[in-house]
């Protein structure tokens, strides 16, 4: 009969807890003859009396690398050449997990959810393993910078702040470019995941009906949601012996929106001040679909600039709630390139702030062209919209529509006329969140129908910070634009 095989080590890695199986894990750490992509070796814990900065920063260097990567063990007690030198009483006595988790937390953002330890013991000598579990939470970046020097020698950076770190074979090194696309395209999995909704069912009974609107009876109120006298009342209910039916309730996880907020801190330190989105299309959807959780000036900025210059996607809402200043100095940076489609996001926005805006931007637009025969597409666009005749609806003049035109929704009816979406901007703008989930699960033809639910949603109350925002304009003074290939 044959042995049941050993898990590897990468299975191993990627368990939530390895060490309920010790001693499979134990044999699994003891037939390794060398560090890998999954183990590091270290001859002394990173905390204690005698540790020295270089040991206690390689060590965090290497948990770092780790949770960037696919998780892996750090051993402490063997050597650099694989000899299991052990531990003494002593040394062991003063590791504390909870040491080497602040130690490491105290490095990074943001901090890990969790790390495994557990001693063990082989041949009668003590060791020390630590399991990090590939983070939910990556890219975590340092936000240290550990230098040592030694007797007459050069400084070694140990820890360099504002980097991520990656587990590559034996090392821990700072991310390749193509490395770190992997980390962001893991961590997208991660956050879609978290993302979607979850469906819970409630059990629903239908109460003692009688002819008034309400009734309250033993502390329960009963309402009716319809106007209909042969419709039933209902009460929610979690005994199952009185359920009539099921209720479809959507819950989001408590803590969706404090993770996003994480990865869009530990993005800000990555791009080291620039605002530059790694999340790609489908999340920017997904935030979208929930914006009124995002509030932060810096956060909203940075999805507003996402907008302008990476994604062409909704995101009139980030606008009225960022600071003049903030939506001032986007317009401006905007100029710099001049680019399609993001441009058409810059004309709408401008549009819809109203005519002195709108006229400013295309002084600067039709200077840059007017002595050129080959034109931009955008270029006849604005002035299309420019031309409009008549009391237009700043929302019609920014779509280039009429009332009469349609925009699909997810309804029965499959869509709308234009005139019946600006009639309730409340209702238009939860169909805009419904059409950014399909978006984000992967439905691209929704993207359109999304941003001209965008401005129909947001396009009137855009207009009445028009008079701050080109007050804050004004302050840049004369403004030029560069030619650029922006057709």
């Amino acid at each position: 009969m044959t042995k049941p095989r050993l898990p590897s080590l990468k299975a191993f890695a990627k368990q939530e807890d390895p060490f309920a199986e010790l001693e499979a894990l134990k044999k699994r750490l003891l037939s390794c003859s060398s560090e890998s992509r999954y183990l590091e070796w270290k001859s002394y814990p990173p905390v204690g009396p005698s540790v020295n900065v270089r040991l206690k920063y390689r060590a965090v260097k290497a948990a770092i690398s780790f949770a960037n990567t696919e998780g892996g063990f750090i051993i402490f007690g063997v050597a650099s050449d694989g000899r299991w030198v052990g531990l003494t009483k002593e040394e062991l006595s003063h590791v504390d997990p909870s040491k080497i988790t602040e130690l490491i937390n105290g490095c990074i953002s943001p901090e890990f959810p969790y790390l495994n330890y557990a001693p063990i013991t082989h041949r009668g000598k003590r060791f020390s393993v630590l399991h990090i579990p590939a983070s939910p939470l990556m890219p975590h970046v340092t936000t240290k910078e550990i230098i040592t020097r030694l007797p007459d020698s050069r400084p070694e950076v140990i820890l360099a702040r504002y980097a991520v770190y990656y587990r590559s074979g034996g090392k821990s090194s700072l991310a390749s470019p193509d490395q770190h696309q992997r980390i962001v395209a893991k961590r997208t999995d991660f956050l879609r995941a978290e993302l979607l909704r979850r469906i819970r069912e409630v059990p629903v009974a239908v109460p003692r009906l009688t002819g008034s609107q309400m009734e309250e009876e033993s502390g329960v109120t009963y309402a009716r949601l319809t106007d209909d006298p042969k419709a039933p009342a209902i009460r929610l209910t979690r005994d199952l012996t009185q359920a009539s039916g099921v209720f479809l309730h959507e819950q989001l996880s408590d803590g969706l929106f404090e993770e996003i907020n994480n990865v869009l801190e530990a993005n800000s330190l990555l791009s080291a001040g620039r605002s530059v989105f790694l999340l790609g299309e489908p999340v920017y959807y997904r935030i979208y679909a929930e914006r009124q959780h995002i509030k932060e000036s810096e956060q909203l900025a940075l999805l507003a600039r996402t907008a302008f210059t990476t994604i062409y996607g909704p995101n009139l809402f980030w606008f009225l709630l960022m600071p003049a200043e903030l939506t001032a100095s986007i317009i401006i940076d905007s100029l710099r390139q001049l680019k399609a489609p993001y441009v058409n996001t810059l004309i709408r926005l401008a549009t819809l702030l109203g005519t002195e805006i709108s006229d400013w931007l295309w002084g600067l637009i039709d200077e840059l062209w007017k002595h050129h025969t080959q034109k931009p597409n955008y270029y006849w666009s604005f002035k299309k919209i420019r031309n409009r005749r008549g009391n237009w609806d700043g929302r019609l003049r920014a779509l280039g529509a009429t009332g009469r035109s349609t925009v699909e929704i997810l309804s029965e009816s499959g869509s709308v006329t234009i005139q019946e979406a600006m009639q309730d901007p409340r209702l238009t703008a939860r169909w805009l969140s419904q059409v950014c989930m399909k978006v984000f699960q992967g439905e691209r033809k929704w993207r359109t129908p999304a941003r001209v639910l965008d401005v129909l949603a947001y396009g009137s109350k855009i207009e009445d910070r028009s008079s701050e925002i080109l007050q804050q304009i004004k302050k840049f003074g004369d403004v030029k634009l560069a030619l650029k290939d922006s057709t």
